[in-house]
């Protein structure tokens, strides 16, 4: 393997474990779901760990569509998924405007035709989030708000 590539190895490495830390953060309301959730990854329960961030991610919450992202990205825990990575993180960079580099590797492993469908995906998930906050249906996320409209989108 050639200096360069080693080097930039190294690179995404480094930001997947910056966007896994990420995910350790203490969050107001997501104290408990956040410490399950840590717990899981420290021992290894990747099915639980997914499983509690598809949770919140699903509920809206930014920093589990990063660490979803993430995971699907570099096929960790998960078999990897650049159409489910890309889908995460295009939804986390709306709301958090950071790991732009993540969502833009994701999506260039995809045919143009899959980033539509992606964005296809996102568009529809977009819409039922917004139903169900106009709703007034309870997130599922330790009583957090539901994120407001305009942070979800561009």
């Amino acid at each position: 393997m050639r200096y360069d590539e080693k080097k930039k190895k190294g690179y995404w490495m480094k930001r997947l474990l910056v966007m896994l830390w990420f995910a350790t953060l203490s969050i107001p309301g997501f104290g408990d779901i956040w410490d399950d959730a840590n717990a899981a990854r420290k021992r290894g329960d990747f099915p639980t760990y997914i499983k509690i961030l598809r949770g919140m991610a699903e509920q809206g919450n930014a920093k589990a569509k990063v660490n979803l992202g993430a995971l699907y990205l570099q096929g960790k825990g998960v078999s990897q998924d650049f159409a489910e990575a890309y889908f995460w993180l295009i939804l986390a960079t709306r709301q958090i405007r950071t790991f732009f580099a993540e969502r833009d590797e994701a999506a260039s492993k995809l045919s143009p035709a899959r980033q539509q469908e992606v964005h296809e995906r996102c568009k529809k998930w977009l819409e039922d989030l917004e139903k169900r906050r106009q709703a007034g249906e309870a997130p599922a996320n330790g009583g957090q708000r539901w994120p407001e409209k305009n942070e979800q989108c561009e």
